[in-house]
């Protein structure tokens, strides 16, 4: 298997543990994984400008994937997976981002 369909098939495997778990969530806790999320974006923005437009198309599914973007699309699902988790699960999130609270959910 190739490295392209590899990380293909992980994108699509993360997407669809973030789409199970945001199924069986409340209205109020996938809101305030949106809250959280748009903070970091917001952070991320901040320090590093905006994201080429090119980028969002590829979430949209219309532009073209490269192994780098596939990557981080991954890497993003996984932070919003960790993020509805903490949220959900009710921990407290004071000093631990989702990067760093993802280290702590299985």
């Amino acid at each position: 298997m190739g490295t392209q369909t590899r990380n293909i098939r992980q994108l699509e495997s993360e997407l669809t543990r973030f789409q199970e778990l945001a199924a069986d969530r409340s209205h109020d806790e996938l809101a305030q994984c949106v809250r959280v999320l748009g903070m970091y974006l917001a952070l991320y923005k901040n320090r590093f400008g905006d994201i080429p437009a090119c980028e969002y198309e590829v979430l949209e599914g219309t532009g073209d994937v490269n192994e780098e973007l596939q990557a981080i699309v991954t890497r993003g699902l996984e932070e919003a997976y960790a993020m509805l988790r903490l949220v959900a699960g009710g921990e407290a999130l004071a000093g631990h981002g989702a990067m760093a609270g993802s280290r702590f959910i299985n």
